[in-house]
């Protein structure tokens, strides 16, 4: 909601940049969500069900709401245009139900695997967390600057997390880091 006194109930052409430079910080950010859901799916190697491992993406990445079926619908699409599908190694385990030293053989190297495949999606979510970050602060950036000396900066930023629904996990982190960075930069 815009407050009473804000500087954009004034100004229909200020609505408007700010709706477009809003429009796109959103498709940028959906963007870095897709590009990082996709290398998040090849980094579990089809270990995973495809809709789990986007589950696991989704979670580890808080992916706002209203653009997790679009990360998908996206994911799912580039994944078909490129040839679809995981390699299939690693997509089953076979049975348990062998003792002896073969059974523990294949325990142990299924929890190798595993380990590995924890690993893997460690690593694949520490470079999806930087490339969001990119995206979740150059949108913040855009709104700073279309609002610059119609409200501070803060407020830009706030502005801009309600707009695109920002959760909890990266609001803090985008607001003190743009608005900071902000401060900084006008020193």
């Amino acid at each position: 909601m815009i407050p009473f006194r804000s500087p954009l109930r004034r100004s229909p052409e200020l609505r408007r940049q700010v709706a477009l430079a809003l429009a796109v910080a959103e498709d940028r950010l959906l963007d870095a969500h897709v590009d990082a859901a996709l290398d998040f799916l090849a980094a579990t190697g089809g270990a995973l069900p495809f809709d789990h491992a986007l589950e696991i993406f989704d979670r580890i990445m808080v992916v706002p709401d209203r653009i997790r079926g679009e990360v998908a619908r996206r994911a799912m699409t580039e994944l078909a245009r490129n040839g679809g599908g995981f390699p299939s190694a690693l997509a089953q385990d076979g049975g348990d139900d062998e003792e002896g030293i073969l059974g523990s053989i294949r325990r142990r190297l299924r929890g190798r695997r595993r380990n590995e495949l924890r690993e893997r999606i460690d690593q694949a979510a520490q470079d999806a967390r930087g490339r969001l970050q990119g995206a979740y602060l150059a949108g913040a950036t855009e709104v700073i600057e279309t609002l610059q000396g119609s409200v501070s900066a803060a407020e830009a930023v706030q502005l801009y997390l309600d707009a695109l629904e920002i959760g909890p996990g990266w609001a803090e982190e985008v607001f003190h880091t743009a608005v900071g960075e902000t401060e900084a930069a006008s020193q």
